[in-house]
């Protein structure tokens, strides 16, 4: 999975390096520029970290978990949707609170679709194999 972003993680690194955003960052980040009332940023989750624009990872902090609670990047992240990368073929709505299945080996990882990074994951996914 990491090998799948090198080129989307330079990218962020050169940019964050000429005082662009982190390259990892919580959801907040993306609509920072949004009054979005304090619910709404309890509703990010404290635990999802993006990845440049167009990663959103959320770990499992539970131990025996093997699923997580998130939410989906609201509109003000951008345009598109977004898909499991484990599950592509399932949009998921901007802004939508879901259920992510994330069993060992298989981490709750979304991407926003019709991006680079989206298809690089959803390639190394697909090439791992379920529970791999």
């Amino acid at each position: 999975i990491h090998v799948a972003l090198r080129g989307y993680k330079r990218a962020l690194v050169a940019a964050a390096a000429r005082g662009g955003p982190p390259v990892v960052r919580h959801a907040y980040h993306a609509c920072a520029t949004d009054a979005l009332p304090s619910d709404r940023f309890d509703a990010l989750g404290g635990a999802q970290l993006m990845l440049g624009d167009d990663v959103l990872i959320v770990p499992v902090l539970a131990a025996g978990a093997t699923a997580v609670n998130a939410t989906v990047p609201p509109p003000c992240a951008g345009p598109g949707a977004w898909v499991r990368v484990w599950d592509p073929e399932t949009p998921l709505a901007p802004g939508a609170a879901v259920e992510l299945p994330a069993p060992l080996g298989m981490p709750a990882i979304l991407a926003r679709n019709g991006t680079a990074a989206a298809a690089a994951l959803v390639a190394a996914a697909a090439a791992l194999g379920p529970a791999w």
